[in-house]
């Protein structure tokens, strides 16, 4: 995607260039059976966009970030 943030690109692709017409990143259920570095890493790049209160390892479990699979 040309003049993307490079951080941002990695995980977010907006196909029709439109800005706010793609909302969704990542498929139902994406990464939901993985250990990821987000539960251990404070650094993982999971944080550059995920931002909430609560988005953090240690965070609580069904909370914003953590409800994305322990909801």
């Amino acid at each position: 995607m040309q003049g993307g943030d490079p951080t941002c690109i990695t995980c977010h692709m907006d196909a029709d260039g439109i800005r706010g017409t793609d909302p969704k990143t990542h498929p139902a259920g994406f990464m939901k059976n993985v250990e990821g570095p987000w539960h251990a890493n404070p650094g993982a790049v999971c944080y550059d966009c995920h931002t909430d209160y609560n988005a953090h390892p240690g965070g609580v479990k069904g909370r914003n970030f953590c409800g994305y699979c322990h909801g």
